[in-house]
């Protein structure tokens, strides 16, 4: 990089090729600062020969010198003064941010300043090796300018080039011209002094090329950061905008920060300007007429795969004729933005890609062949698009053996197109659980193995993204259902041998119940009656004057429990 280093590495990218400056320069030197020489500043221009001004310029520029103005200052919309840190963009900083940025205040164009690397990243091929003034000026020309507020690489970032977005949206900072100046370094010329002159009475700002002599690291406040002569060694070449003039010489505004000159600023004598100057270029204004936004673009939708997105164009003035849309996807909601293959329409629905990234549109609106940029703001991070669980799934019905629990899937977004269920007992109150065999409908019959145990249900959501699964709060313990009776069994019939008399079960709780009979018949003492054992019974003559009733027993897993029925009348023979 070109800067004056307090280290030991060489300037020889700085230095001037051929003899281009001999007659305008003591001999060109590597030389670098001393450690007690002073700050580190970048420089990097990479020195022009200037060619011999024509005949019919140097006959304007006499009869422009009859009407100058004493004095002219275009300082009132310079940029503030910005600091290229070591970087050798000085060509960079003095042109987009410097001459371009006046523009941009003079024309009322919002963004704020403009970003130097920019230009410099794409001049010098991703190289710090300094650059030309012209180079960066026509990139400017050709695709405009991004904003350091959406330049996500900084100041200082020579090795990343500008991202697609990046490039869309600097249109809106495009340069209409430039051109180089007439100039004459040396000897007792004012060519140069007459040429730059007319440019700023024009109001029009010059970004010019000078050697940079050890002195020139110390210009202080002292009237106005004024700098006389140059001495000490040749340390290389700088680029800087010039906003102004008077009597006594140019008023530029460097990009070393505040620290330096007059908080930034210098005026250098008209003598160091007509011997030393070798490149001088008038930088036009802005494009303007283009669409420019009032309201940036609104996305609206869920920011989910497979949920679309949709992106309003935003308003613009004056009214564009033509809109187009270039979706972008970032891991960091404020840099880093990557255009979306493909992805060019006013709808946008998120793919796997997506996921965790964050979202936004930028629309290029076009009126008359001029065009401006906007981008929304970021939507996200985008969520999968497989489904999530809003709701946990639930469980009714009642924790018994032998009854029917029913489970609810619980609410997703985005919505499942399936769902699978598998049930679920635990032993130790929810520590651990255990998937039950078979038991992978929405409904689930209790057994005696979930008895005393928790039941729950784990419910998984398929779409086309993917599945995700969630598990329901736990019922139970799960109670065991022993057979009860709330009704007792009944006899019916006619109490007279030879007769059949018929049995009902009677009422009974408890789940999987079966039912045994056995009919006894009494004259005092109640005795089981061999072989009635069915719900039916033939009254025989042995039973002649005694009474019947019928014993039923209750059976399921749980136990068995029994009941009587009342007794008949006393069976006639």
């Amino acid at each position: 990089m070109c800067v004056a280093l307090l280290a030991t590495a060489g300037l020889a990218s700085c230095s001037v090729p051929g003899v281009a400056l001999a007659a305008a320069t003591p001999a060109a030197s590597n030389q670098l600062l001393s450690p007690l020489a002073g700050p580190i500043h970048g420089m990097g221009l990479i020195p022009t020969t200037p060619a011999k001004p024509s005949v019919t310029a140097l006959a304007r520029l006499r009869r422009a010198a009859v009407s100058l103005p004493s004095s002219v200052s275009l300082t009132q919309y310079a940029q503030p003064v910005g600091n290229q840190g070591e970087v050798g963009s000085c060509a960079a900083w003095s042109s987009d941010y410097g001459a371009i940025g006046y523009w941009e205040n003079k024309q009322g164009i919002a963004g704020g300043g403009l970003e130097p690397m920019y230009t410099y990243s794409q001049v010098d091929g991703g190289q710090d090796n300094g650059s030309s003034i012209e180079g960066n000026l026509q990139i400017a020309q050709e695709q405009g300018v991004d904003t350091q507020s959406d330049y996500w690489q900084g100041n200082f970032d020579w090795k990343d080039t500008p991202t697609t977005a990046e490039r869309a949206h600097a249109v809106n900072w495009k340069l209409t011209g430039y051109h180089d100046l007439a100039i004459e370094p040396g000897g007792s010329s004012t060519v140069t002094q007459r040429a730059i002159e007319t440019t700023l009475a024009e109001g029009t700002p010059v970004v010019i090329g000078i050697p940079v002599y050890e002195n020139f690291f110390y210009i202080g406040s002292p009237e106005e950061g004024f700098y006389a002569r140059a001495s000490g060694p040749l340390e290389g070449y700088h680029a800087i905008v010039a906003l102004g003039y008077d009597s006594r010489g140019l008023v530029i505004e460097n990009s070393w920060g505040t620290g330096w000159g007059a908080s930034g600023y210098a005026k250098l004598s008209w003598s160091f300007i007509n011997q030393y100057v070798f490149d001088a270029v008038a930088v036009g204004p802005l494009v303007s007429g283009q669409p420019v936004a009032s309201a940036a673009p609104v996305l609206s939708g869920t920011a989910a795969e497979g949920q679309t997105l949709s992106a309003s164009t935003g308003t613009w003035s004056p009214a564009p004729t033509a809109y187009a849309y270039q979706w972008q996807r970032s891991a960091n909601p404020s840099s880093g933005w990557v255009a979306i293959a493909g992805a060019s329409s006013p709808a946008y629905v998120p793919v796997a890609a997506d996921a965790s990234q964050y979202l936004r549109v930028l629309v290029t609106a076009t009126r008359s062949g001029q065009s401006g940029a906007a981008v929304s703001a970021a939507l996200g991070p985008v969520a999968s698009g497989a489904p999530v669980s809003k709701t946990a799934p639930s469980i009714s019905g009642t924790a018994a053996r032998g009854s029917t629990l029913s489970a609810s899937p619980g609410t997703w977004t985005p919505a499942g197109t399936s769902y699978a269920y598998q049930w679920q007992r635990s032993a130790n109150g929810g520590s651990t659980w255990t998937k039950i065999a078979g038991a992978t409908a929405a409904t689930y019959t209790l057994a005696v193995a979930d008895e005393k145990d928790q039941i729950d249900v784990v419910v998984s959501a398929t779409n086309s993204h993917g599945s995700a699964a969630a598990q329901s709060a736990a019922v139970g313990p799960v109670k065991s259902s022993p057979p009860a009776v709330s009704a007792a069994p009944s006899v019916s019939g006619t109490a007279r041998v030879g007769s059949s008399l018929s049995a009902t079960s009677g009422v009974w709780s408890g789940a999987g119940n079966s039912y045994s009979y056995q009919w006894q018949h009494s004259s005092g003492t109640w005795s089981n009656i061999a072989g009635a054992t069915g719900s039916t019974y033939r009254l025989a003559s042995g039973d002649s004057r005694d009474t019947v009733r019928v014993v039923v027993t209750a059976s399921n897993p749980d136990g068995s429990a029994q009941a009587q029925s009342a007794a008949t009348v006393s069976v006639a023979s």
